[in-house]
């Protein structure tokens, strides 16, 4: 393969990575997960910790999840802390987006 056929399959796999985690919170039903619960279920799925981080790091910066401190529950960054000490929820942007009502070509709801 060449490096451009490479890049096409990461690219896909980074906008599977996004609905997967879109749809996991959204069946989770709209309260806080930890990612690293998050991040056991979707290994069964194929997302790696490296996947799981690339695409929490995309949600959360478009808007389509919120991340907190699991002890504090203080609003976070994911360029603060590392991902085993967050939780996520959907934001009323990312509810959005599952029920379709917004359109991203990055994430494949």
């Amino acid at each position: 393969m060449n490096k451009i056929d490479l890049q096409k399959l990461d690219n896909a796999a980074f906008v599977e990575n996004n609905g997967k985690i879109v749809r996991l919170l959204n069946i989770l039903n709209h309260d806080y997960h930890k990612l690293v619960e998050m991040q056991r279920v979707l290994k069964t799925q194929g997302v790696d910790e490296a996947g799981l981080v690339e695409s929490i790091n995309f949600l959360a910066r478009a808007g389509y999840i919120e991340l907190r401190d699991i002890d504090s529950r203080v609003n976070a960054n994911l360029a603060d802390w590392q991902h085993y000490e967050l939780e996520a929820i959907l934001s009323d942007k990312g509810i959005r987006l599952v029920k379709g009502g917004i359109k991203d070509n990055l994430v494949e709801v």
